[in-house]
């Protein structure tokens, strides 16, 4: 279930309309001087409830979020929580009511602690074919915000959906999917409509945790990055299978015929995005099983250093390797050695 953000109530908040309304009204006029009953939205995403009734039978409702009161005045989103937007009366009843939603969203504690930032997941997957310009992801927690000082929210059992082909909320921010580049991802929200979904950027515009450039869709102010990689060379997605932060990928070669005995820098650039802070080796060495390759995030041993060895067998998969420099690191090889190496995997 999608969480909303700021719910807000008042006791006894209860008055009728001045005038009557049409089923595509979004404003509404109370009874004279009864607005000051009302709670007051005043944050970003801050709404409340109210249910229409009407006078004559007390029969027929709506159910209405108001996101705004000015006075007398209040603006809607009208037919909510399964409610069918309908025309009302002069004296028909407005009450600030606790719906099935609201106790639903305080339960879910929608709010996080302020101690909770953007990008937390909890049992986040995601997934593309090669060669495709669609990604989807599952994700049973995420937190959004607006900016790391502001209030979070927190969406529950999350399906999302991107499609690199289209532009807006699910899609790019602007333009098409950059080729053999940086793409990031995010995850979006709307609270007032309470309404999530994806929006893909150049890396270049923002790769950071929450999204930095000018181009969220209407209503949507709140994210965190959901995805960051690297797009081949006719603007689609790599195979990926991601859990949380963690991306493993076909294997790519990085570089072949590395014979350096001294530390070498090697680019991660065509593979790894910017923002990676730890790459996946994969290496080949035949001539000789005694050989080794060293990869260091600087050009010395020291913390961090992994080492590959060489096998008549073929290659090996090492651990994961820290970038401290972005999409480059350093290797050594000894004994002689000629290595091929391959990227399977990155985390962000």
């Amino acid at each position: 279930m999608a969480s909303y953000s700021k719910i807000i109530f008042t006791d006894f908040a209860q008055t009728t309309l001045a005038s009557g309304i049409t089923a595509t009204a979004t404003t509404a006029t109370l009874a004279t001087g009864s607005g000051a009953l009302f709670p007051t939205p005043s944050l970003a995403g801050q709404f409340f409830s109210v249910t229409l009734t009407d006078a004559a039978s007390g029969q027929v409702r709506e159910i209405v979020y108001v996101t705004a009161l000015n006075a007398d005045t209040v603006t809607m989103m009208r037919g909510q929580e399964g409610t069918t937007a309908l025309a009302w009366l002069q004296g028909d009843f407005f009450a600030n009511t606790l719906t099935a939603a609201d106790l639903n969203a305080l339960t879910q504690n929608t709010d996080p602690p302020f101690n909770v930032i953007a990008g937390q997941t909890r049992r986040m997957s995601g997934s593309a074919a090669a060669s495709s310009k669609t990604a989807q992801w599952t994700c049973d927690t995420v937190i959004v915000q607006a900016a790391l000082t502001s209030y979070g929210y927190r969406g529950n059992a999350l399906t999302l959906n991107f499609t690199g082909t289209q532009v807006g909320a699910n899609g790019m921010d602007t333009g098409a999917m950059p080729v053999s580049a940086d793409l990031s991802i995010y995850v979006i929200y709307n609270p007032t409509a309470n309404l999530w979904a994806t929006l893909g950027t150049l890396g270049t515009t923002s790769n950071g945790t929450i999204y930095s450039g000018s181009l969220l869709p209407t209503g949507y102010s709140a994210s965190c990055l959901l995805w960051s990689g690297v797009t081949d060379s006719f603007g689609n997605f790599r195979a990926f299978q991601q859990r949380d932060r963690s991306v493993m990928i076909a294997p790519l070669v990085l570089a072949t015929g590395l014979t350096a005995s001294s530390y070498t820098s090697q680019s991660l650039a065509a593979i790894v995005p910017a923002n990676a802070g730890f790459w996946m080796p994969d290496g080949n060495e035949t001539l000789t099983a005694a050989s080794q390759i060293y990869f260091s995030p600087v050009a010395s041993d020291g913390p961090g250093r992994i080492a590959l060895f060489g096998s008549a067998l073929g290659g090996m998969t090492g651990p994961a390797s820290i970038i401290s420099t972005a999409q480059v690191i350093y290797y050594r090889v000894t004994n002689g050695g000629n290595w091929s190496i391959n990227c399977v995997g990155y985390t962000f």
